[in-house]
């Protein structure tokens, strides 16, 4: 069986779709996973018990506001940020 040049360029582009969804699937895992890990460790540091009902909210609260300025930071670029000229 033969496959056309746009078939296997489809293909390909299937497979490379179906790739960087893994990639960004794995890293989310990753990222929480360790995340979840550094929480509970720090907060029993700090002698907070993250299943009280305040501290989740605060804890809700702050993760929130980090990840606003992860989104921040990473579309800086995108909308055409740029260093200031000298």
């Amino acid at each position: 069986m033969k496959i056309t040049k746009s078939q296997l360029r489809r293909i390909i582009r299937e497979e490379k779709a179906r790739l960087t969804e893994q990639a960004a699937a794995g890293a989310y895992n990753d990222v929480k996973d360790t995340m979840l890990q550094l929480l509970d460790k720090e907060l029993t540091r700090l002698g907070h018990d993250r299943t009280d009902a305040e501290v989740a909210e605060d804890v809700a609260s702050a993760l929130e506001d980090i990840a606003s300025e992860v989104r921040r930071q990473a579309d800086a670029p995108a909308r055409g940020w740029e260093e200031p000229r000298r």
